[in-house]
């Protein structure tokens, strides 16, 4: 009748009926006890003996018995192991159109009744939400349409840009890069619309790092941020060929640093805030040179010019101006000197 049941103990071992384990082990007992006369004999005079014998037999069959129940049942515990780890539960996946809770609205992929797949879901609002989900959250890849004309397109996990994406803003200012939990975080670049850009990292959402911003107006910074700020070092350049290489702090230029003009004037020394600040010397492009001290971008205090030729000249100046000689027997002409402070 059919085919026999792949776990069954019996089915198994061909074996028809229980009774035959026991005929089999009779059958075993019958030609044990086959001994030849003498023996039967000896048997018969000695009764203990006989009853040893039996008892000895029973235990070797009984044995035998049990050994082979536990062959028989490890080997269906084996194939129902097997069964099972072949077996593969595989849960539907549905496609629906769901009304959730303050009237947002979810069609796609469902299983387990959780949003599974790909899915769109919407708010009440305009803002939509295309992409894959992942136990009931968007987690994957997909567009995020804000109801203020932004769209984000990238990478989610946990509901936020986690990851590689490209965020459009209706003004269109595009950001691309990296993303952690909604915020601009490691790499990227980002763009206006007037031809500004700034590429380098990002951290927290602002600018932090190594980076460089082209402006729209041709001048540039490369170098450290901090905070959406410059500072640290960095090269800022102007688009009539001036140049700061040097510290910044809060976006001034701050600390040690080389001013260069488009005519070869060159400022090398301290700055405080933007302004000369603290010792520094100052070059001429015809060659004449001064260092001294500086108080709020002008000369202040003793300092000395040095001339092409090599002469020395030491004076005092006052807020910029040179109040006397040490030396009066100076026959250079300084009005020149009067351009040290028209710029930085």
């Amino acid at each position: 009748m059919g085919q026999p049941c792949i776990s069954c103990h019996y089915c198994k071992y061909n074996i028809k009926d229980r009774s035959e384990i026991n005929m089999n082990y009779d059958m075993k007992l019958s030609k044990s006890l086959a001994y030849n006369s003498s023996t039967i004999m000896l048997l018969e005079k000695n009764p203990r003996l006989l009853l040893k014998l039996q008892a000895n037999v029973r235990g070797y069959l009984t044995r035998k018995k049990i050994s082979l129940t536990k062959k028989i049942h490890q080997n269906s515990e084996k194939i129902c192991e097997d069964l099972k780890s072949e077996e593969k539960f595989v849960p539907e996946l549905e496609d629906k159109e769901i009304v959730l809770k303050n009237g947002i609205k979810y069609k796609g992929s469902i299983k387990n009744g959780m949003r599974e797949g790909h899915g769109i879901q919407e708010w009440p609002d305009g803002t939509r939400y295309e992409g894959i989900w992942q136990n009931d959250k968007a987690e994957g890849n997909g567009i995020l349409y804000h109801n203020n004309g932004d769209k984000f397109e990238g990478e989610f996990k946990n509901e936020k840009a986690n990851g590689y994406g490209i965020y459009t803003h209706y003004n269109g200012v595009v950001y691309e890069g990296n993303w952690i939990d909604d915020l601009q975080d490691g790499y990227g670049k980002e763009t206006w619309p007037d031809g500004s850009s700034y590429e380098g990292y990002f951290k927290r959402g602002q600018r932090n790092g190594q980076g460089k911003y082209i402006m729209y107006s041709g001048a540039q910074y490369e170098g450290e941020w901090v905070d959406g700020k410059l500072n640290g070092k960095g090269t800022y350049s102007w688009p009539d060929g001036r140049c700061y290489k040097g510290n910044w702090k809060n976006n001034c230029m701050h600390g040690k640093g080389v001013y260069i003009w488009e005519d070869g004037r060159q400022y090398e020394g301290e700055y405080y805030m933007d302004k000369k600040e603290g010792y520094g010397i100052y070059k001429w492009s015809n060659g004449k040179i001064y260092e001294g001290n500086w108080k709020d971008g002008k000369q202040e205090g003793v300092a000395k010019l040095i001339y092409p030729d090599g002469s020395i000249k030491e004076g005092v100046w006052k807020n910029g101006k040179r109040t006397k000689w040490l030396d009066e027997s100076n026959t250079h002409n300084d009005e020149e000197t009067s351009d040290i402070n028209q710029t930085n």
